[in-house]
């Protein structure tokens, strides 16, 4: 097993999204609200695409949901007022929730991968921004991509055992901008290496 290997494309399928929901539960499980591996409200809307990574031998290794506001509800919406977070578009943003990523070796590599894939999808599909919403502890992540964050974006979430969370944004258009102007050391990363572990199509 090479988990350098992982690929990361869209959970399609029963079995798809039976192993997103397994890696998503041993991420969670810490959560009374995650007793078990089972699908959620937001899991069933069509504006929520769940992006599954495996490695060589088809294990699943990570996986993060994607939720369209231009389709449908996002979970920020349960807890906030989305449309004054953020400085222009008011639909067009794409919510990441759910990043589970078990500890491996490559972890951290994967976890930059499901980034990728994330900033991918919204210019693929024309989105405006970015959305998510973190642990303060794990606010040094989003600060490290150039995430700007949400003025009255902390809120206690409901759902992950009513702990404080901080809302974050990134302006899609103007992303790679912004890594160019900082001198970034994540803009190869991100902007000039091609990553064919990412695959929207298969």
């Amino acid at each position: 097993m090479n988990q350098n290997n992982a690929t990361i494309r869209i959970a399609r399928t029963a079995a798809d999204i039976e192993k997103a929901l397994h890696v998503r539960w041993l991420g969670y499980r810490k959560y009374a609200s995650f007793a078990k591996p089972e699908l959620e409200d937001l899991d069933r809307g069509a504006n929520c695409t769940i992006l599954l990574a495996e490695d060589d031998t088809g294990k699943p290794i990570g996986t993060i949901r994607i939720l369209d506001r231009r389709h449908g509800p996002i979970e920020l919406e349960k807890f906030l007022d989305v449309d004054s977070l953020l400085p222009g578009s008011k639909r067009s943003i794409a919510e990441a929730t759910r990043l589970s990523v078990p500890h491996t070796p490559s972890a951290r590599r994967l976890k930059l991968l499901f980034w990728k894939a994330y900033y991918l999808l919204c210019v693929q599909r024309s989105i405006d921004y970015m959305l998510v919403s973190v642990r303060p502890g794990a606010a040094q992540v989003c600060n490290r991509l150039l995430f700007s964050k949400a003025d009255g974006g902390t809120y206690s979430h409901a759902v992950l055992s009513d702990l404080p969370h901080e809302s974050f944004w990134l302006h899609v258009p103007t992303a790679l901008h912004r890594f160019e102007s900082h001198k970034h050391p994540l803009l190869p990363f991100f902007a000039q290496t091609e990553h064919p572990e990412i695959n929207f199509n298969r």
